[in-house]
């Protein structure tokens, strides 16, 4: 949402914002001009409004969209409005279960290095923008398209980028047909090139049904592959292959292999641009990854810790593995799980996804705005660890709080350790007591 309402202030909309709880993003959105309202209040809905803009967090019973509605003045939700900005805009939209914040990061960055100057709107924050959203070049964009309410739909992007498709959102989707119907319709919408993921089997299939589309991955050779891989203290290098032609080696300076996918992605989308080898081979040495993306926020004392924005078994499976890859004594995490339908969903998938764990404790899932769920909670996801009962398995005790992990890191970190904060609720805040404690 701030993302959207950067971009639309620079386009020239006089735009204005309101949160229950405003925190840094609030405070970024006041700094650039748009004034922040607390709570949700029929006031808040000007004489002079035209149109209201609100995520999916806030039901249509809310009382300024039930304002709104009573006085005829248009409701959309975040997806549609941004879809609806990129009409009339050559534009870059990057879909997917996982991965699309990175690979939309990536794509946005190496455009800009080579001087293309594209608008953007990412879902998380990043070293290469000073802010979720702007407007740069007004006729270029590149998005984070997001699926969980069924609005990824509605876009019409000339490039469209798919990383990967694993069913989610069981809050608005009846089951994976309807899920992948959204991901069908997003690509065949998409008016130039489609680049999918070749080693998802679901994207790969999904792809298949598109005009104009161009695998990427690890060995492809009919699309944008990377070959001879390798991986030292530097990162990840490779010769990138275009259509089976040799363009060059370059350098990713990030961890984790699922990353060299996503940077694939990104590579797709800056040669349909036509960026020259080289400016792309410079602007994929400088990467970095967004915030809460294998993100180091504190190496003192002897610990590492890490906060990742992980949620899913499988984005948690390819953190685990790069923590596991980076090489510690011993790997603690504190997961908090998101949303009860999620958690009921694929409750059984989450063990295995922690493998390589050596301590695990579990915090109350964070509902994002959900009514507790029988099944859906982390008592429920606890047993599931323990049905499991595997080799190489951790176990899952629970805490009752973020208070509670505190004083549990607190006794249990010691030297050699590395720290997984894992999550996409209000973890993150683990993650800042933690930096906060090792400094002092």
């Amino acid at each position: 949402m701030a993302g959207l309402a950067l971009l639309l202030k620079g386009a020239g909309r006089a735009v204005s914002a309101c949160d229950l709880s405003p925190g840094r993003y609030a405070a970024m959105l006041e700094e650039r001009g748009i004034a922040v309202m607390r709570g949700h209040l029929p006031g808040h809905i000007a004489a002079e409004t035209a149109w209201v803009v609100r995520s999916t967090a806030v039901p249509p019973s809310s009382p300024e969209i039930a304002a709104a509605a009573a006085r005829g003045i248009p409701v959309w939700q975040r997806g549609e409005a941004l879809a609806r900005f990129l009409d009339g805009r050559e534009a870059v939209a990057v879909a997917g279960t996982h991965g699309k914040t990175t690979t939309t990061t990536f794509a946005a960055a190496i455009l800009k290095h080579a001087g293309l100057r594209p608008s953007w709107c990412i879902g998380g924050d990043s070293a290469h923008f000073p802010a979720p959203g702007g407007l740069d070049d007004p006729g270029l964009a590149v998005v984070e398209a997001d699926e969980s309410d069924g609005t990824l739909a509605l876009y019409r992007p000339d490039i469209a980028v798919l990383t990967n498709v694993d069913f989610d959102h069981m809050e608005h989707f009846a089951g994976v047909a309807a899920f992948e119907d959204c991901f069908r319709a997003f690509l065949s919408r998409a008016r130039r090139r489609v680049f999918y993921c070749a080693h998802d089997r679901r994207a790969a299939a999904l792809a298949a049904g598109a005009g104009c589309a161009v695998p990427y991955g690890i060995g492809v050779r009919d699309g944008v592959g990377a070959h001879d891989l390798a991986e030292d203290a530097a990162g990840f290098r490779f010769a990138l292959r275009r259509d089976g032609r040799r363009l060059g080696n370059l350098l990713l300076p990030v961890r984790g292999r699922h990353n060299v996918l996503n940077v694939l992605g990104a590579c797709g989308v800056a040669l349909e641009k036509g960026v020259p080898f080289d400016a792309l081979s410079e602007g994929v040495g400088k990467l970095v990854l967004p915030r809460r993306r294998f993100d180091c926020v504190a190496d003192s004392r002897g610990i590492k810790v890490i906060s990742d924005y992980a949620h899913h078994p499988a984005e948690i499976a390819a953190l685990v593995r790069t923590a596991v890859g980076a090489g510690s004594k011993r790997i603690i995490a504190v997961f908090q799980p998101h949303r009860y339908t999620r958690t009921l969903a694929l409750g059984p998938d989450f063990p295995a996804a922690f493998a390589g764990v050596d301590e695990l404790r579990l915090l109350p899932v964070y509902a994002a705005s959900e009514a507790p769920l029988a099944g859906g909670t982390s008592a429920d996801l606890a047993g599931h660890f323990e049905r499991a009962g595997e080799r190489g398995l951790p176990p899952a005790k629970l805490l009752d709080g973020l208070a509670a992990a505190q004083d549990w890191l607190e006794a249990e970190w010691r030297e050699g350790d590395l720290v997984l904060i894992v999550g996409a609720g209000d973890i993150e805040k683990l993650a800042a007591w933690a930096a906060r404690e090792l400094a002092e």
